[in-house]
């Protein structure tokens, strides 16, 4: 970095540097409005350490005057009995809750439900709690909490945390930006921030450099006037500077966001990293955020020495081995990295047992699926198996990106920036983090101009993939199109389930998506991610189709055929066939009509005659029951316009 460059980056450390020096409280809540509670918060949870070994966990209301406790989600992690690995504690916790919010009886739930779903919810009263209780064999470590996840969660942001000992003592452990808690909390916000631009210059290209480093010092001259005006006490609250800066930090970020994380499935395609030359007899890897099965190989590199004989692997030495490890990395754990942690071991001594000298790892891919699981990697070197050395964390960056967002996150309002779901994501297809679609979505929906930037940004990073299927967003979240599957296996489940009900008295139509591809690409349509079929049950009133659909989800079941049920208010069924899904739905014939679900899942009549009798249409060799018109069916579901293909059809989170 030349000097000139690296000023800029000097120039944006001051200005955090004054801004976290500000004294006023009222004035830093104005230039920063959403600490509390924003998008950005939403999407993460707040980690609180626990410095004590405490018997009891209790959540409160904070807050004078009632109001009701919700929260999404919480992880307890700590060592159970002898283990000295994290483990997630919430089998050897007893929880209660003071009151439950409509028709909701577990409090456990909020241990065990799904992130960014309200797990937990009290009736509005005064001093709402949530409580969690310890058995004896238990450390607790960490506690994760995910505030509530929509748009009504600025309400249920103000949020105590008490922990007890095992006589019974208090002491409050995490407020949320209140009180003594305002200046640590503020603290880690910026000096987070301000570490993560700093590093993230290191990822983009070198013909952005420039760019980036014009953009870092727009953003320290707008956080110096800011500034200036704090100190003279007249901070103004316009949303229209603070939406200014919020959107030069998003083209910070953007510019990180240039090309895939994957790399490819040999040697020559794979992946390289260096790092100061090291000594050792082990090395580490683990996977985050998803489940590779194996490496397709590993090599160690020595830049001074090309042509040394240095250990290289492949095969049964590159495979994971898997253990339900929580937060072995608690900042990955807290950005919802939730599944278990892959690692594998690797001894890489010379013949004689001594540890080897290199300076650079090269790694690759054993297949396509692996390709995408692989986007997060942590590389260790140990001489003991003991003291491991950090070389290399691979995907990283995604850390420090979500850090900067959750500052721009506090510079908004509840209403999000567009560029702000658009860049949300794109991050989260980039990366792979399917969970994150949903409740971003949720935190749009208000506003159809917000939430389209969710299916453009996901959908602006469909193209770039190299070696692992890509993602493509739809009515379904982010999937792999069929396009991009094995077909001959898509074929395959696809008459297998056919025959299936066939056998069973019923007749399976091509319909909605299924069917236009058949009629409009003589093919799978390119973005859809699922197959559509259809059985239409002969007299049966509109008002007894939810009845006679949960009729046919036993049948199906009882012959073997695997089948979940959709939504309860819809006659949609799930066949499942993974990592294919194959949607049954259920229509009904009656008096002349036929009622089928229509715009999100609401049953509409419509004229039999275009259904009825069915009819027969080859599809890729095979013959499929078909509706009797499947032009006048596609064109009463997609409109008039249904020969013309459009990704964005029905997209609503």
């Amino acid at each position: 970095m030349s000097a000139a460059q690296q000023k800029e980056i000097e120039k944006l450390k001051s200005s955090f540097k004054r801004l976290l020096e500000q004294q006023d409280e009222t004035q830093v809540r104005t230039f920063l409005p959403s600490l509390a509670w924003s998008a950005a918060v939403a999407m993460r949870a707040v980690r609180i350490p626990a410095t004590k070994r405490y018997k009891t966990v209790r959540l409160e209301v904070d807050a004078e005057t009632a109001a009701s406790l919700c929260f999404s989600h919480i992880t307890f992690s700590g060592l159970i009995g002898d283990d000295n690995m994290p483990a997630d504690l919430a089998e050897h916790t007893i929880t209660s809750q003071s009151s439950y919010f409509r028709d909701g009886d577990d409090s456990h739930k909020a241990l065990t439900g799904p992130v960014f779903y309200n797990n937990m919810h009290t009736r509005k009263e005064e001093r709402a709690w949530w409580r969690a209780d310890f058995s004896d064999d238990v450390l607790l470590q960490n506690i994760y909490l995910w505030m509530r996840a929509d748009l009504q969660g600025v309400n249920n942001s103000k949020i105590r945390v008490v922990g007890l000992d095992e006589k019974g003592r208090e002491e409050v452990i995490f407020r949320n930006f209140q009180n003594e808690f305002f200046a640590p909390q503020l603290e880690d916000l910026i000096t987070n921030t301000s570490s993560a631009i700093e590093k993230l210059r290191a990822y983009i290209k070198s013909e952005q450099e420039e760019v980036f480093d014009a953009l870092a010092g727009l953003i320290a001259a707008d956080i110096e006037s800011a500034l200036v005006k704090m100190e003279e006490g007249n901070l103004s609250s316009d949303a229209l500077w603070h939406q200014a800066l919020a959107r030069k930090l998003i083209k910070l970020v953007d510019l990180v966001l240039h090309s895939p994380r994957d790399f490819g499935l040999s040697p020559e395609d794979g992946y390289d990293i260096k790092f100061p030359k090291v000594k050792a007899r082990y090395v580490r890897v683990r996977a985050y955020g998803a489940t590779p099965v194996a490496l397709g190989g590993f090599e160690l590199k020595d830049s001074e020495k090309l042509e040394a004989d240095l250990p290289s692997l492949t095969g049964k030495a590159t495979k994971f081995a898997y253990k339900v490890h929580p937060s072995i990395e608690p900042d990955y754990f807290a950005l919802g990295f939730r599944s278990t942690t892959p690692s594998r071991i690797m001894f890489v001594s010379d013949e004689n047992d001594n540890p080897v000298e290199f300076d650079g790892i090269r790694i690759w891919n054993k297949s396509v699926m692996d390709a995408a699981n692989t986007l997060f990697l942590d590389f260790d070197v140990s001489e003991d198996r003991k003291t491991w050395t950090k070389v290399h964390r691979k995907g990283f960056e995604y850390k420090l990106i979500q850090d900067v967002l959750a500052f721009v996150g506090a510079l908004g309002s509840s209403k999000m920036l567009p560029e702000y779901a658009h860049i949300y994501a794109k991050l989260a297809t980039m990366y792979r983090r399917r969970n994150l679609i949903k409740p971003l979505s949720n935190l749009t929906k208000k506003w159809p101009e917000v939430e389209a930037e969710v299916f453009s940004g996901a959908n602006s990073v469909f193209a770039p993939n190299r070696y692992a299927a890509p993602l493509r967003l739809g009515k379904h979240g982010l999937r792999v199109p069929l396009a991009f599957r094995d077909e001959e296996k898509t074929m395959m489940h696809l008459c297998k389930v056919r025959d299936e009900v066939r056998a069973l008295g019923y007749t399976p139509m091509f319909m909605y998506g299924t069917l236009l591809g058949a009629i409009r690409e003589k093919d799978f349509i390119p973005h859809d991610d699922d197959l559509d079929l259809a059985v239409i049950l002969e007299d049966v009133h509109p008002d007894r189709l939810i009845e006679e659909t949960d009729k046919l989800l036993d049948v199906l079941n009882e012959a073997g055929i695997k089948t979940s049920r959709g939504p309860k208010h819809s006659p949609l069924l799930h066949c499942q066939r993974p990592p294919l899904t194959i949607d049954i739905f259920v229509l009904s014939s009656y008096e002349g009509k036929v009622y089928w679900p229509h715009t999100r899942l609401a049953v509409v009549e419509e004229r039999a005659d275009i259904f009825l009798p069915a009819s027969t249409i080859e599809f890729k060799g095979e013959i499929f029951d078909a509706p009797r018109d499947p032009e006048a069916v596609s064109e009463a579901r997609y409109g008039a316009d249904w020969r013309i293909p459009n990704a964005a059809f029905e997209w609503t989170g």
